[in-house]
């Protein structure tokens, strides 16, 4: 074998062998991927009826990106959802990524003044929204429920007055019986 056989047959082996562990290398990303973003949300109240018009709307997000958070009510304008709170966090890849995290957080606003019938909301997480309108930023996720508001007619209040007056003059005439009766009976 001459050099330059030999040089052709090592450049080629080695060409081999890096396509073979490149291909390697790729699937070990495809079956370990590291999610650049991802969210799971539950939302509550769900399908339930309501005997008040004042509820609590609550949420649970697992996710690892922190976006603004928005609800909608039926349709309405968005409003914003302040009252968030962190439940755990935890680190996705240990040694691989260190910046990737689960988060678990908890939202919650009060929905008061609500009028008898069913309603829909919606709960978005919403990316940036350059306009200042979060309506125009992007939904990365979101979770819809509906519930009912079924408020039950209020029953006339229990009439004490005049089952009071009717008691005393019972009570009354009952008295004046006996003491009539009682009189007779004497003489």
């Amino acid at each position: 074998m001459n050099k330059n056989t030999l040089f052709a047959e090592a450049f080629i082996t080695i060409l081999l062998l890096s396509a073979m562990a490149g291909t390697q290398f790729v699937n070990l990303g495809r079956a370990n991927p590291i999610p650049t973003s991802y969210t799971e949300m539950t939302i509550y109240p769900q399908n339930k009826t309501y005997n008040v018009n004042t509820i609590t709307l609550n949420f649970y997000v697992e996710t690892n990106t922190w976006l603004n958070f928005f609800y909608g009510l039926d349709g309405q304008k968005l409003e914003p959802i302040d009252n968030i709170t962190i439940v755990s966090e935890e680190l996705m890849n240990p040694g691989r990524n260190p910046t990737i995290y689960r988060t678990t957080l908890k939202g919650g606003c009060i929905l008061s003044n609500l009028s008898e019938g069913w309603h829909n909301i919606t709960v978005y997480q919403i990316g940036d929204y350059p306009t200042g309108k979060p309506q125009d930023g992007e939904i990365i996720n979101s979770a819809s429920t509906q519930f009912k508001i079924a408020i039950p007619p209020e029953t006339a209040p229990f009439p004490t007055a005049p089952v009071a007056a009717a008691s005393v003059a019972t009570v009354a005439v009952v008295g004046v019986g006996l003491l009539v009766y009682f009189r007779k009976r004497k003489h």
